[in-house]
């Protein structure tokens, strides 16, 4: 029984080696095949994906059938009356038909390596073109944060820029402008007349800023060449966020513009905060210009 079972064993893995690899997809002949069928009836099938769809026809063991390709498990076969896909098992196990099979698997194999080349290609193509294009972007950002940056040092921006229709003085208000970042130090010009200010504004909790003689609010600004310039608190007490005002004079003027800032001490009622590494310290060099 064991030696029956054997050689029944081997004779199925001896008929399956006579059968060609198999493609999942359907793959054509380079050249219809002419064969008789190995064995009859044979059920015409209208797809190589499912043996159950509809049956066409029935190819009889010795009609002669044109083998135009296959996929999967079947032939793509036509006769004078009928065309349609057959179980591989009713193929002859010849020469003729495993070396077109093989052959046809090596040209479809073939194709998808070269569409997956291309694809491949295309890929990085796109990619390095995607690349470039970021790179042309970034370098326009950098310009136009450079331009930006130079408009900002170079020109004056206001908040207000207006001639008052009951006194006929001129009111000039620039923007803020950060020394510091996070709210650490903000600068904003002021003319009103023949008036010049300059408000000190920080988050910073200094206490108030003073007018009062005995406990008057100061900024002192050193500069890099040493000299100190110090603005007192003209406006009124303010206990919300630290804003100082401080009057700007003709000497004052005559030092800022000489060097540019080293340290900003802030003083309020109950503390002091000291700004140092001021990002923008030649502020006073560029916008003193704005308030004319």
């Amino acid at each position: 029984m064991k030696r029956t079972i054997t050689a029944i064993v081997i004779g199925l893995i001896t008929q399956l080696s006579a059968y060609p690899q198999y493609s999942e997809e359907y793959v054509e002949f380079k050249h219809p095949i002419e064969v008789k069928l190995s064995s009859s009836p044979s059920n015409v099938f209208k797809s190589y994906k499912s043996m159950k769809d509809k049956v066409y026809c029935t190819i009889t063991k010795d009609e002669k059938v044109k083998v135009i390709g296959f996929g999967r498990a079947m032939y793509k076969v036509e006769t004078a009356n009928c065309k349609g896909y057959i179980s591989r098992i009713h193929m002859p196990k010849t020469g003729i038909i495993k070396n077109a099979t093989d052959y046809a698997i090596e040209q479809a194999e073939e194709s998808k390596r070269i569409a997956k080349a291309k694809r491949v290609e295309e890929y990085k193509r796109r990619n390095d073109s995607l690349k470039k294009v970021a790179v042309e972007l970034k370098k326009l950002d950098s310009i136009q944060r450079i331009a930006n940056a130079t408009r900002l040092k170079n020109e004056c921006q206001y908040e207000t820029n207006e001639k008052d229709e009951f006194t006929g003085k001129t009111r000039k208000y620039t923007e803020f402008y950060k020394l510091k970042p996070l709210g650490e130090l903000d600068i904003q010009f002021r003319r009103y007349g023949g008036e010049q200010f300059v408000i000190f504004r920080t988050y910073q909790d200094l206490g108030c800023a003073s007018p009062y003689s005995n406990s008057r609010s100061f900024v002192s600004v050193k500069l890099e060449n040493n000299e100190i310039v110090k603005f007192y608190h003209r406006g009124d007490i303010d206990c919300g966020n630290f804003r100082l005002a401080g009057r700007l004079t003709a000497a004052d003027k005559t030092k800022l513009l000489r060097s540019p800032i080293k340290i900003i001490r802030l003083s309020g009622t109950e503390y002091y905060h000291d700004v140092e590494n001021v990002e923008w310290n030649d502020i006073f060099i560029d916008k003193i210009k704005c308030i004319k």
